[in-house]
């Protein structure tokens, strides 16, 4: 199983993003699951969960423990929007509902830890 799991330790916000160079939020996967995938870096994936679908773009981390998605926060657009992936990144909310997976004592939605699965993109 994958899970997907938000990040802020490359860019806080997209404003940050813009300081660093950053235009988009890859997420970020082990080699060895981009390889059993059939996935190079900058490949197009669809990223969906039970509660939504989003497509990115993948790259290459070793750092990254296996059937783990890291994805930065505070990117992509509004659902609806016409979307570049590697224009405005994804965003990692559309995989997430209020309403369905929130944890019971502040009512926030779950944020981390999410099954989710990646496909290829065409």
């Amino acid at each position: 199983p994958i899970a997907v799991t938000g990040s802020q330790g490359y860019a806080e916000t997209r404003n940050w993003g813009f300081i660093w160079g950053m235009s988009d939020n890859p997420a970020f996967m082990h080699p060895s699951d981009l390889a059993r995938l059939g996935l190079q870096s900058g490949d197009l994936v669809s990223i969906q969960s039970r509660n939504g679908e989003i497509v990115g773009v993948v790259e290459e981390d070793s750092d990254l423990r296996t059937g783990l998605v890291l994805i930065t926060h505070g990117f992509g657009r509004n659902p609806g929007d016409n979307i570049e992936p590697r224009r405005d990144g994804a965003n990692v909310n559309l995989l997430t509902r209020s309403d369905d997976d929130f944890e019971p004592y502040t009512g926030m939605p779950r944020m981390g830890a999410l099954p989710i699965a990646v496909r290829p993109v065409g």
